[in-house]
């Protein structure tokens, strides 16, 4: 339960983050203060912010599978980390389960991407559409993402993460499909809109949410100790190795 009161109290304080930012004295801004806000594309958003396309914001690319019927060739355990939609995990990707050769980067279109990359995923319906991650080590992806890149000096590659996570219900006015699974394209990527506020204001925005994030994260990792000691001490009672006393 309190799992579940943190993750609606961090979604609420991103919300508030992501539609008032915050102001001079270090504090979300007033809604009262009227003059403070315009109106945009995606709603009201403080003055100094700006909205801009991804495709203003960087490099964008897709990634590419090499072909698993010559997976000696493509993939290797001491390889380049090759991102796959179930690898994002919402913050940063240093590891994953699969790598991929160098002659899969040379053959495949295995795009090589740098540190500080923002990866959004394209397919998979809707439990999957709008997934992020953020590469925190030279790494590739597969087609069903897609990688950007950063080459606009005025947004933050933590921000960019921020934005299309708390952007990511408006995919669904956009996927579409004749398949059963829904996805976007290329096309709707490099049209999306995000919000961007002046640099100092973002790494204020990096700061809160990582803050927030860290008290949901120790208290799951609280939890899962709990379940294994939970576990251990099952076991040891059920197999007799702890015996239970009984009252006289």
């Amino acid at each position: 339960r309190l799992i579940a009161k943190l993750e609606l109290c961090r979604q609420g304080v991103l919300s508030d983050l992501m539609e008032r930012g915050i102001g001079d004295a270090g504090q979300l801004r007033g809604t009262g203060k009227r003059d403070q806000f315009k109106d945009s594309a995606l709603g009201r958003i403080p003055h100094s912010w700006r909205v801009k396309r991804l495709t203003d914001l960087g490099c964008i690319r897709s990634g590419a599978t090499p072909s698993r019927s010559m997976s000696s060739r493509y993939f290797t355990g001491d390889g380049l980390p090759w991102v796959k939609t179930l690898d994002l995990n919402e913050g940063l990707i240093s590891d994953t389960d699969e790598r991929v050769s160098e002659a899969a980067i040379r053959e495949c279109s295995c795009p090589v991407l740098r540190p500080g990359t923002v990866l959004l995923a394209m397919y998979g319906g809707w439990g999957q559409i709008g997934r992020t991650g953020l590469l925190a080590v030279t790494g590739t992806i597969n087609q069903a993402l897609s990688s950007i890149e950063l080459t606009d000096d005025t947004i933050l590659p933590g921000f960019l993460l921020i934005a299309l996570q708390q952007g990511r219900g408006r995919w669904k006015a956009i996927g579409a499909s004749t398949r059963k699974d829904p996805n976007i394209t290329r096309h709707d990527v490099l049209a999306f809109e995000v919000p961007v506020p002046p640099v100092p204001e973002q790494k204020l925005i990096i700061k809160v949410e990582a803050q927030n994030k860290g008290r949901l994260t120790a208290v799951m990792e609280r939890l899962s100790k709990l379940r294994q000691l939970k576990r251990g001490l099952m076991d040891d009672l059920l197999t007799g190795r702890v015996r239970v006393r009984t009252p006289a």
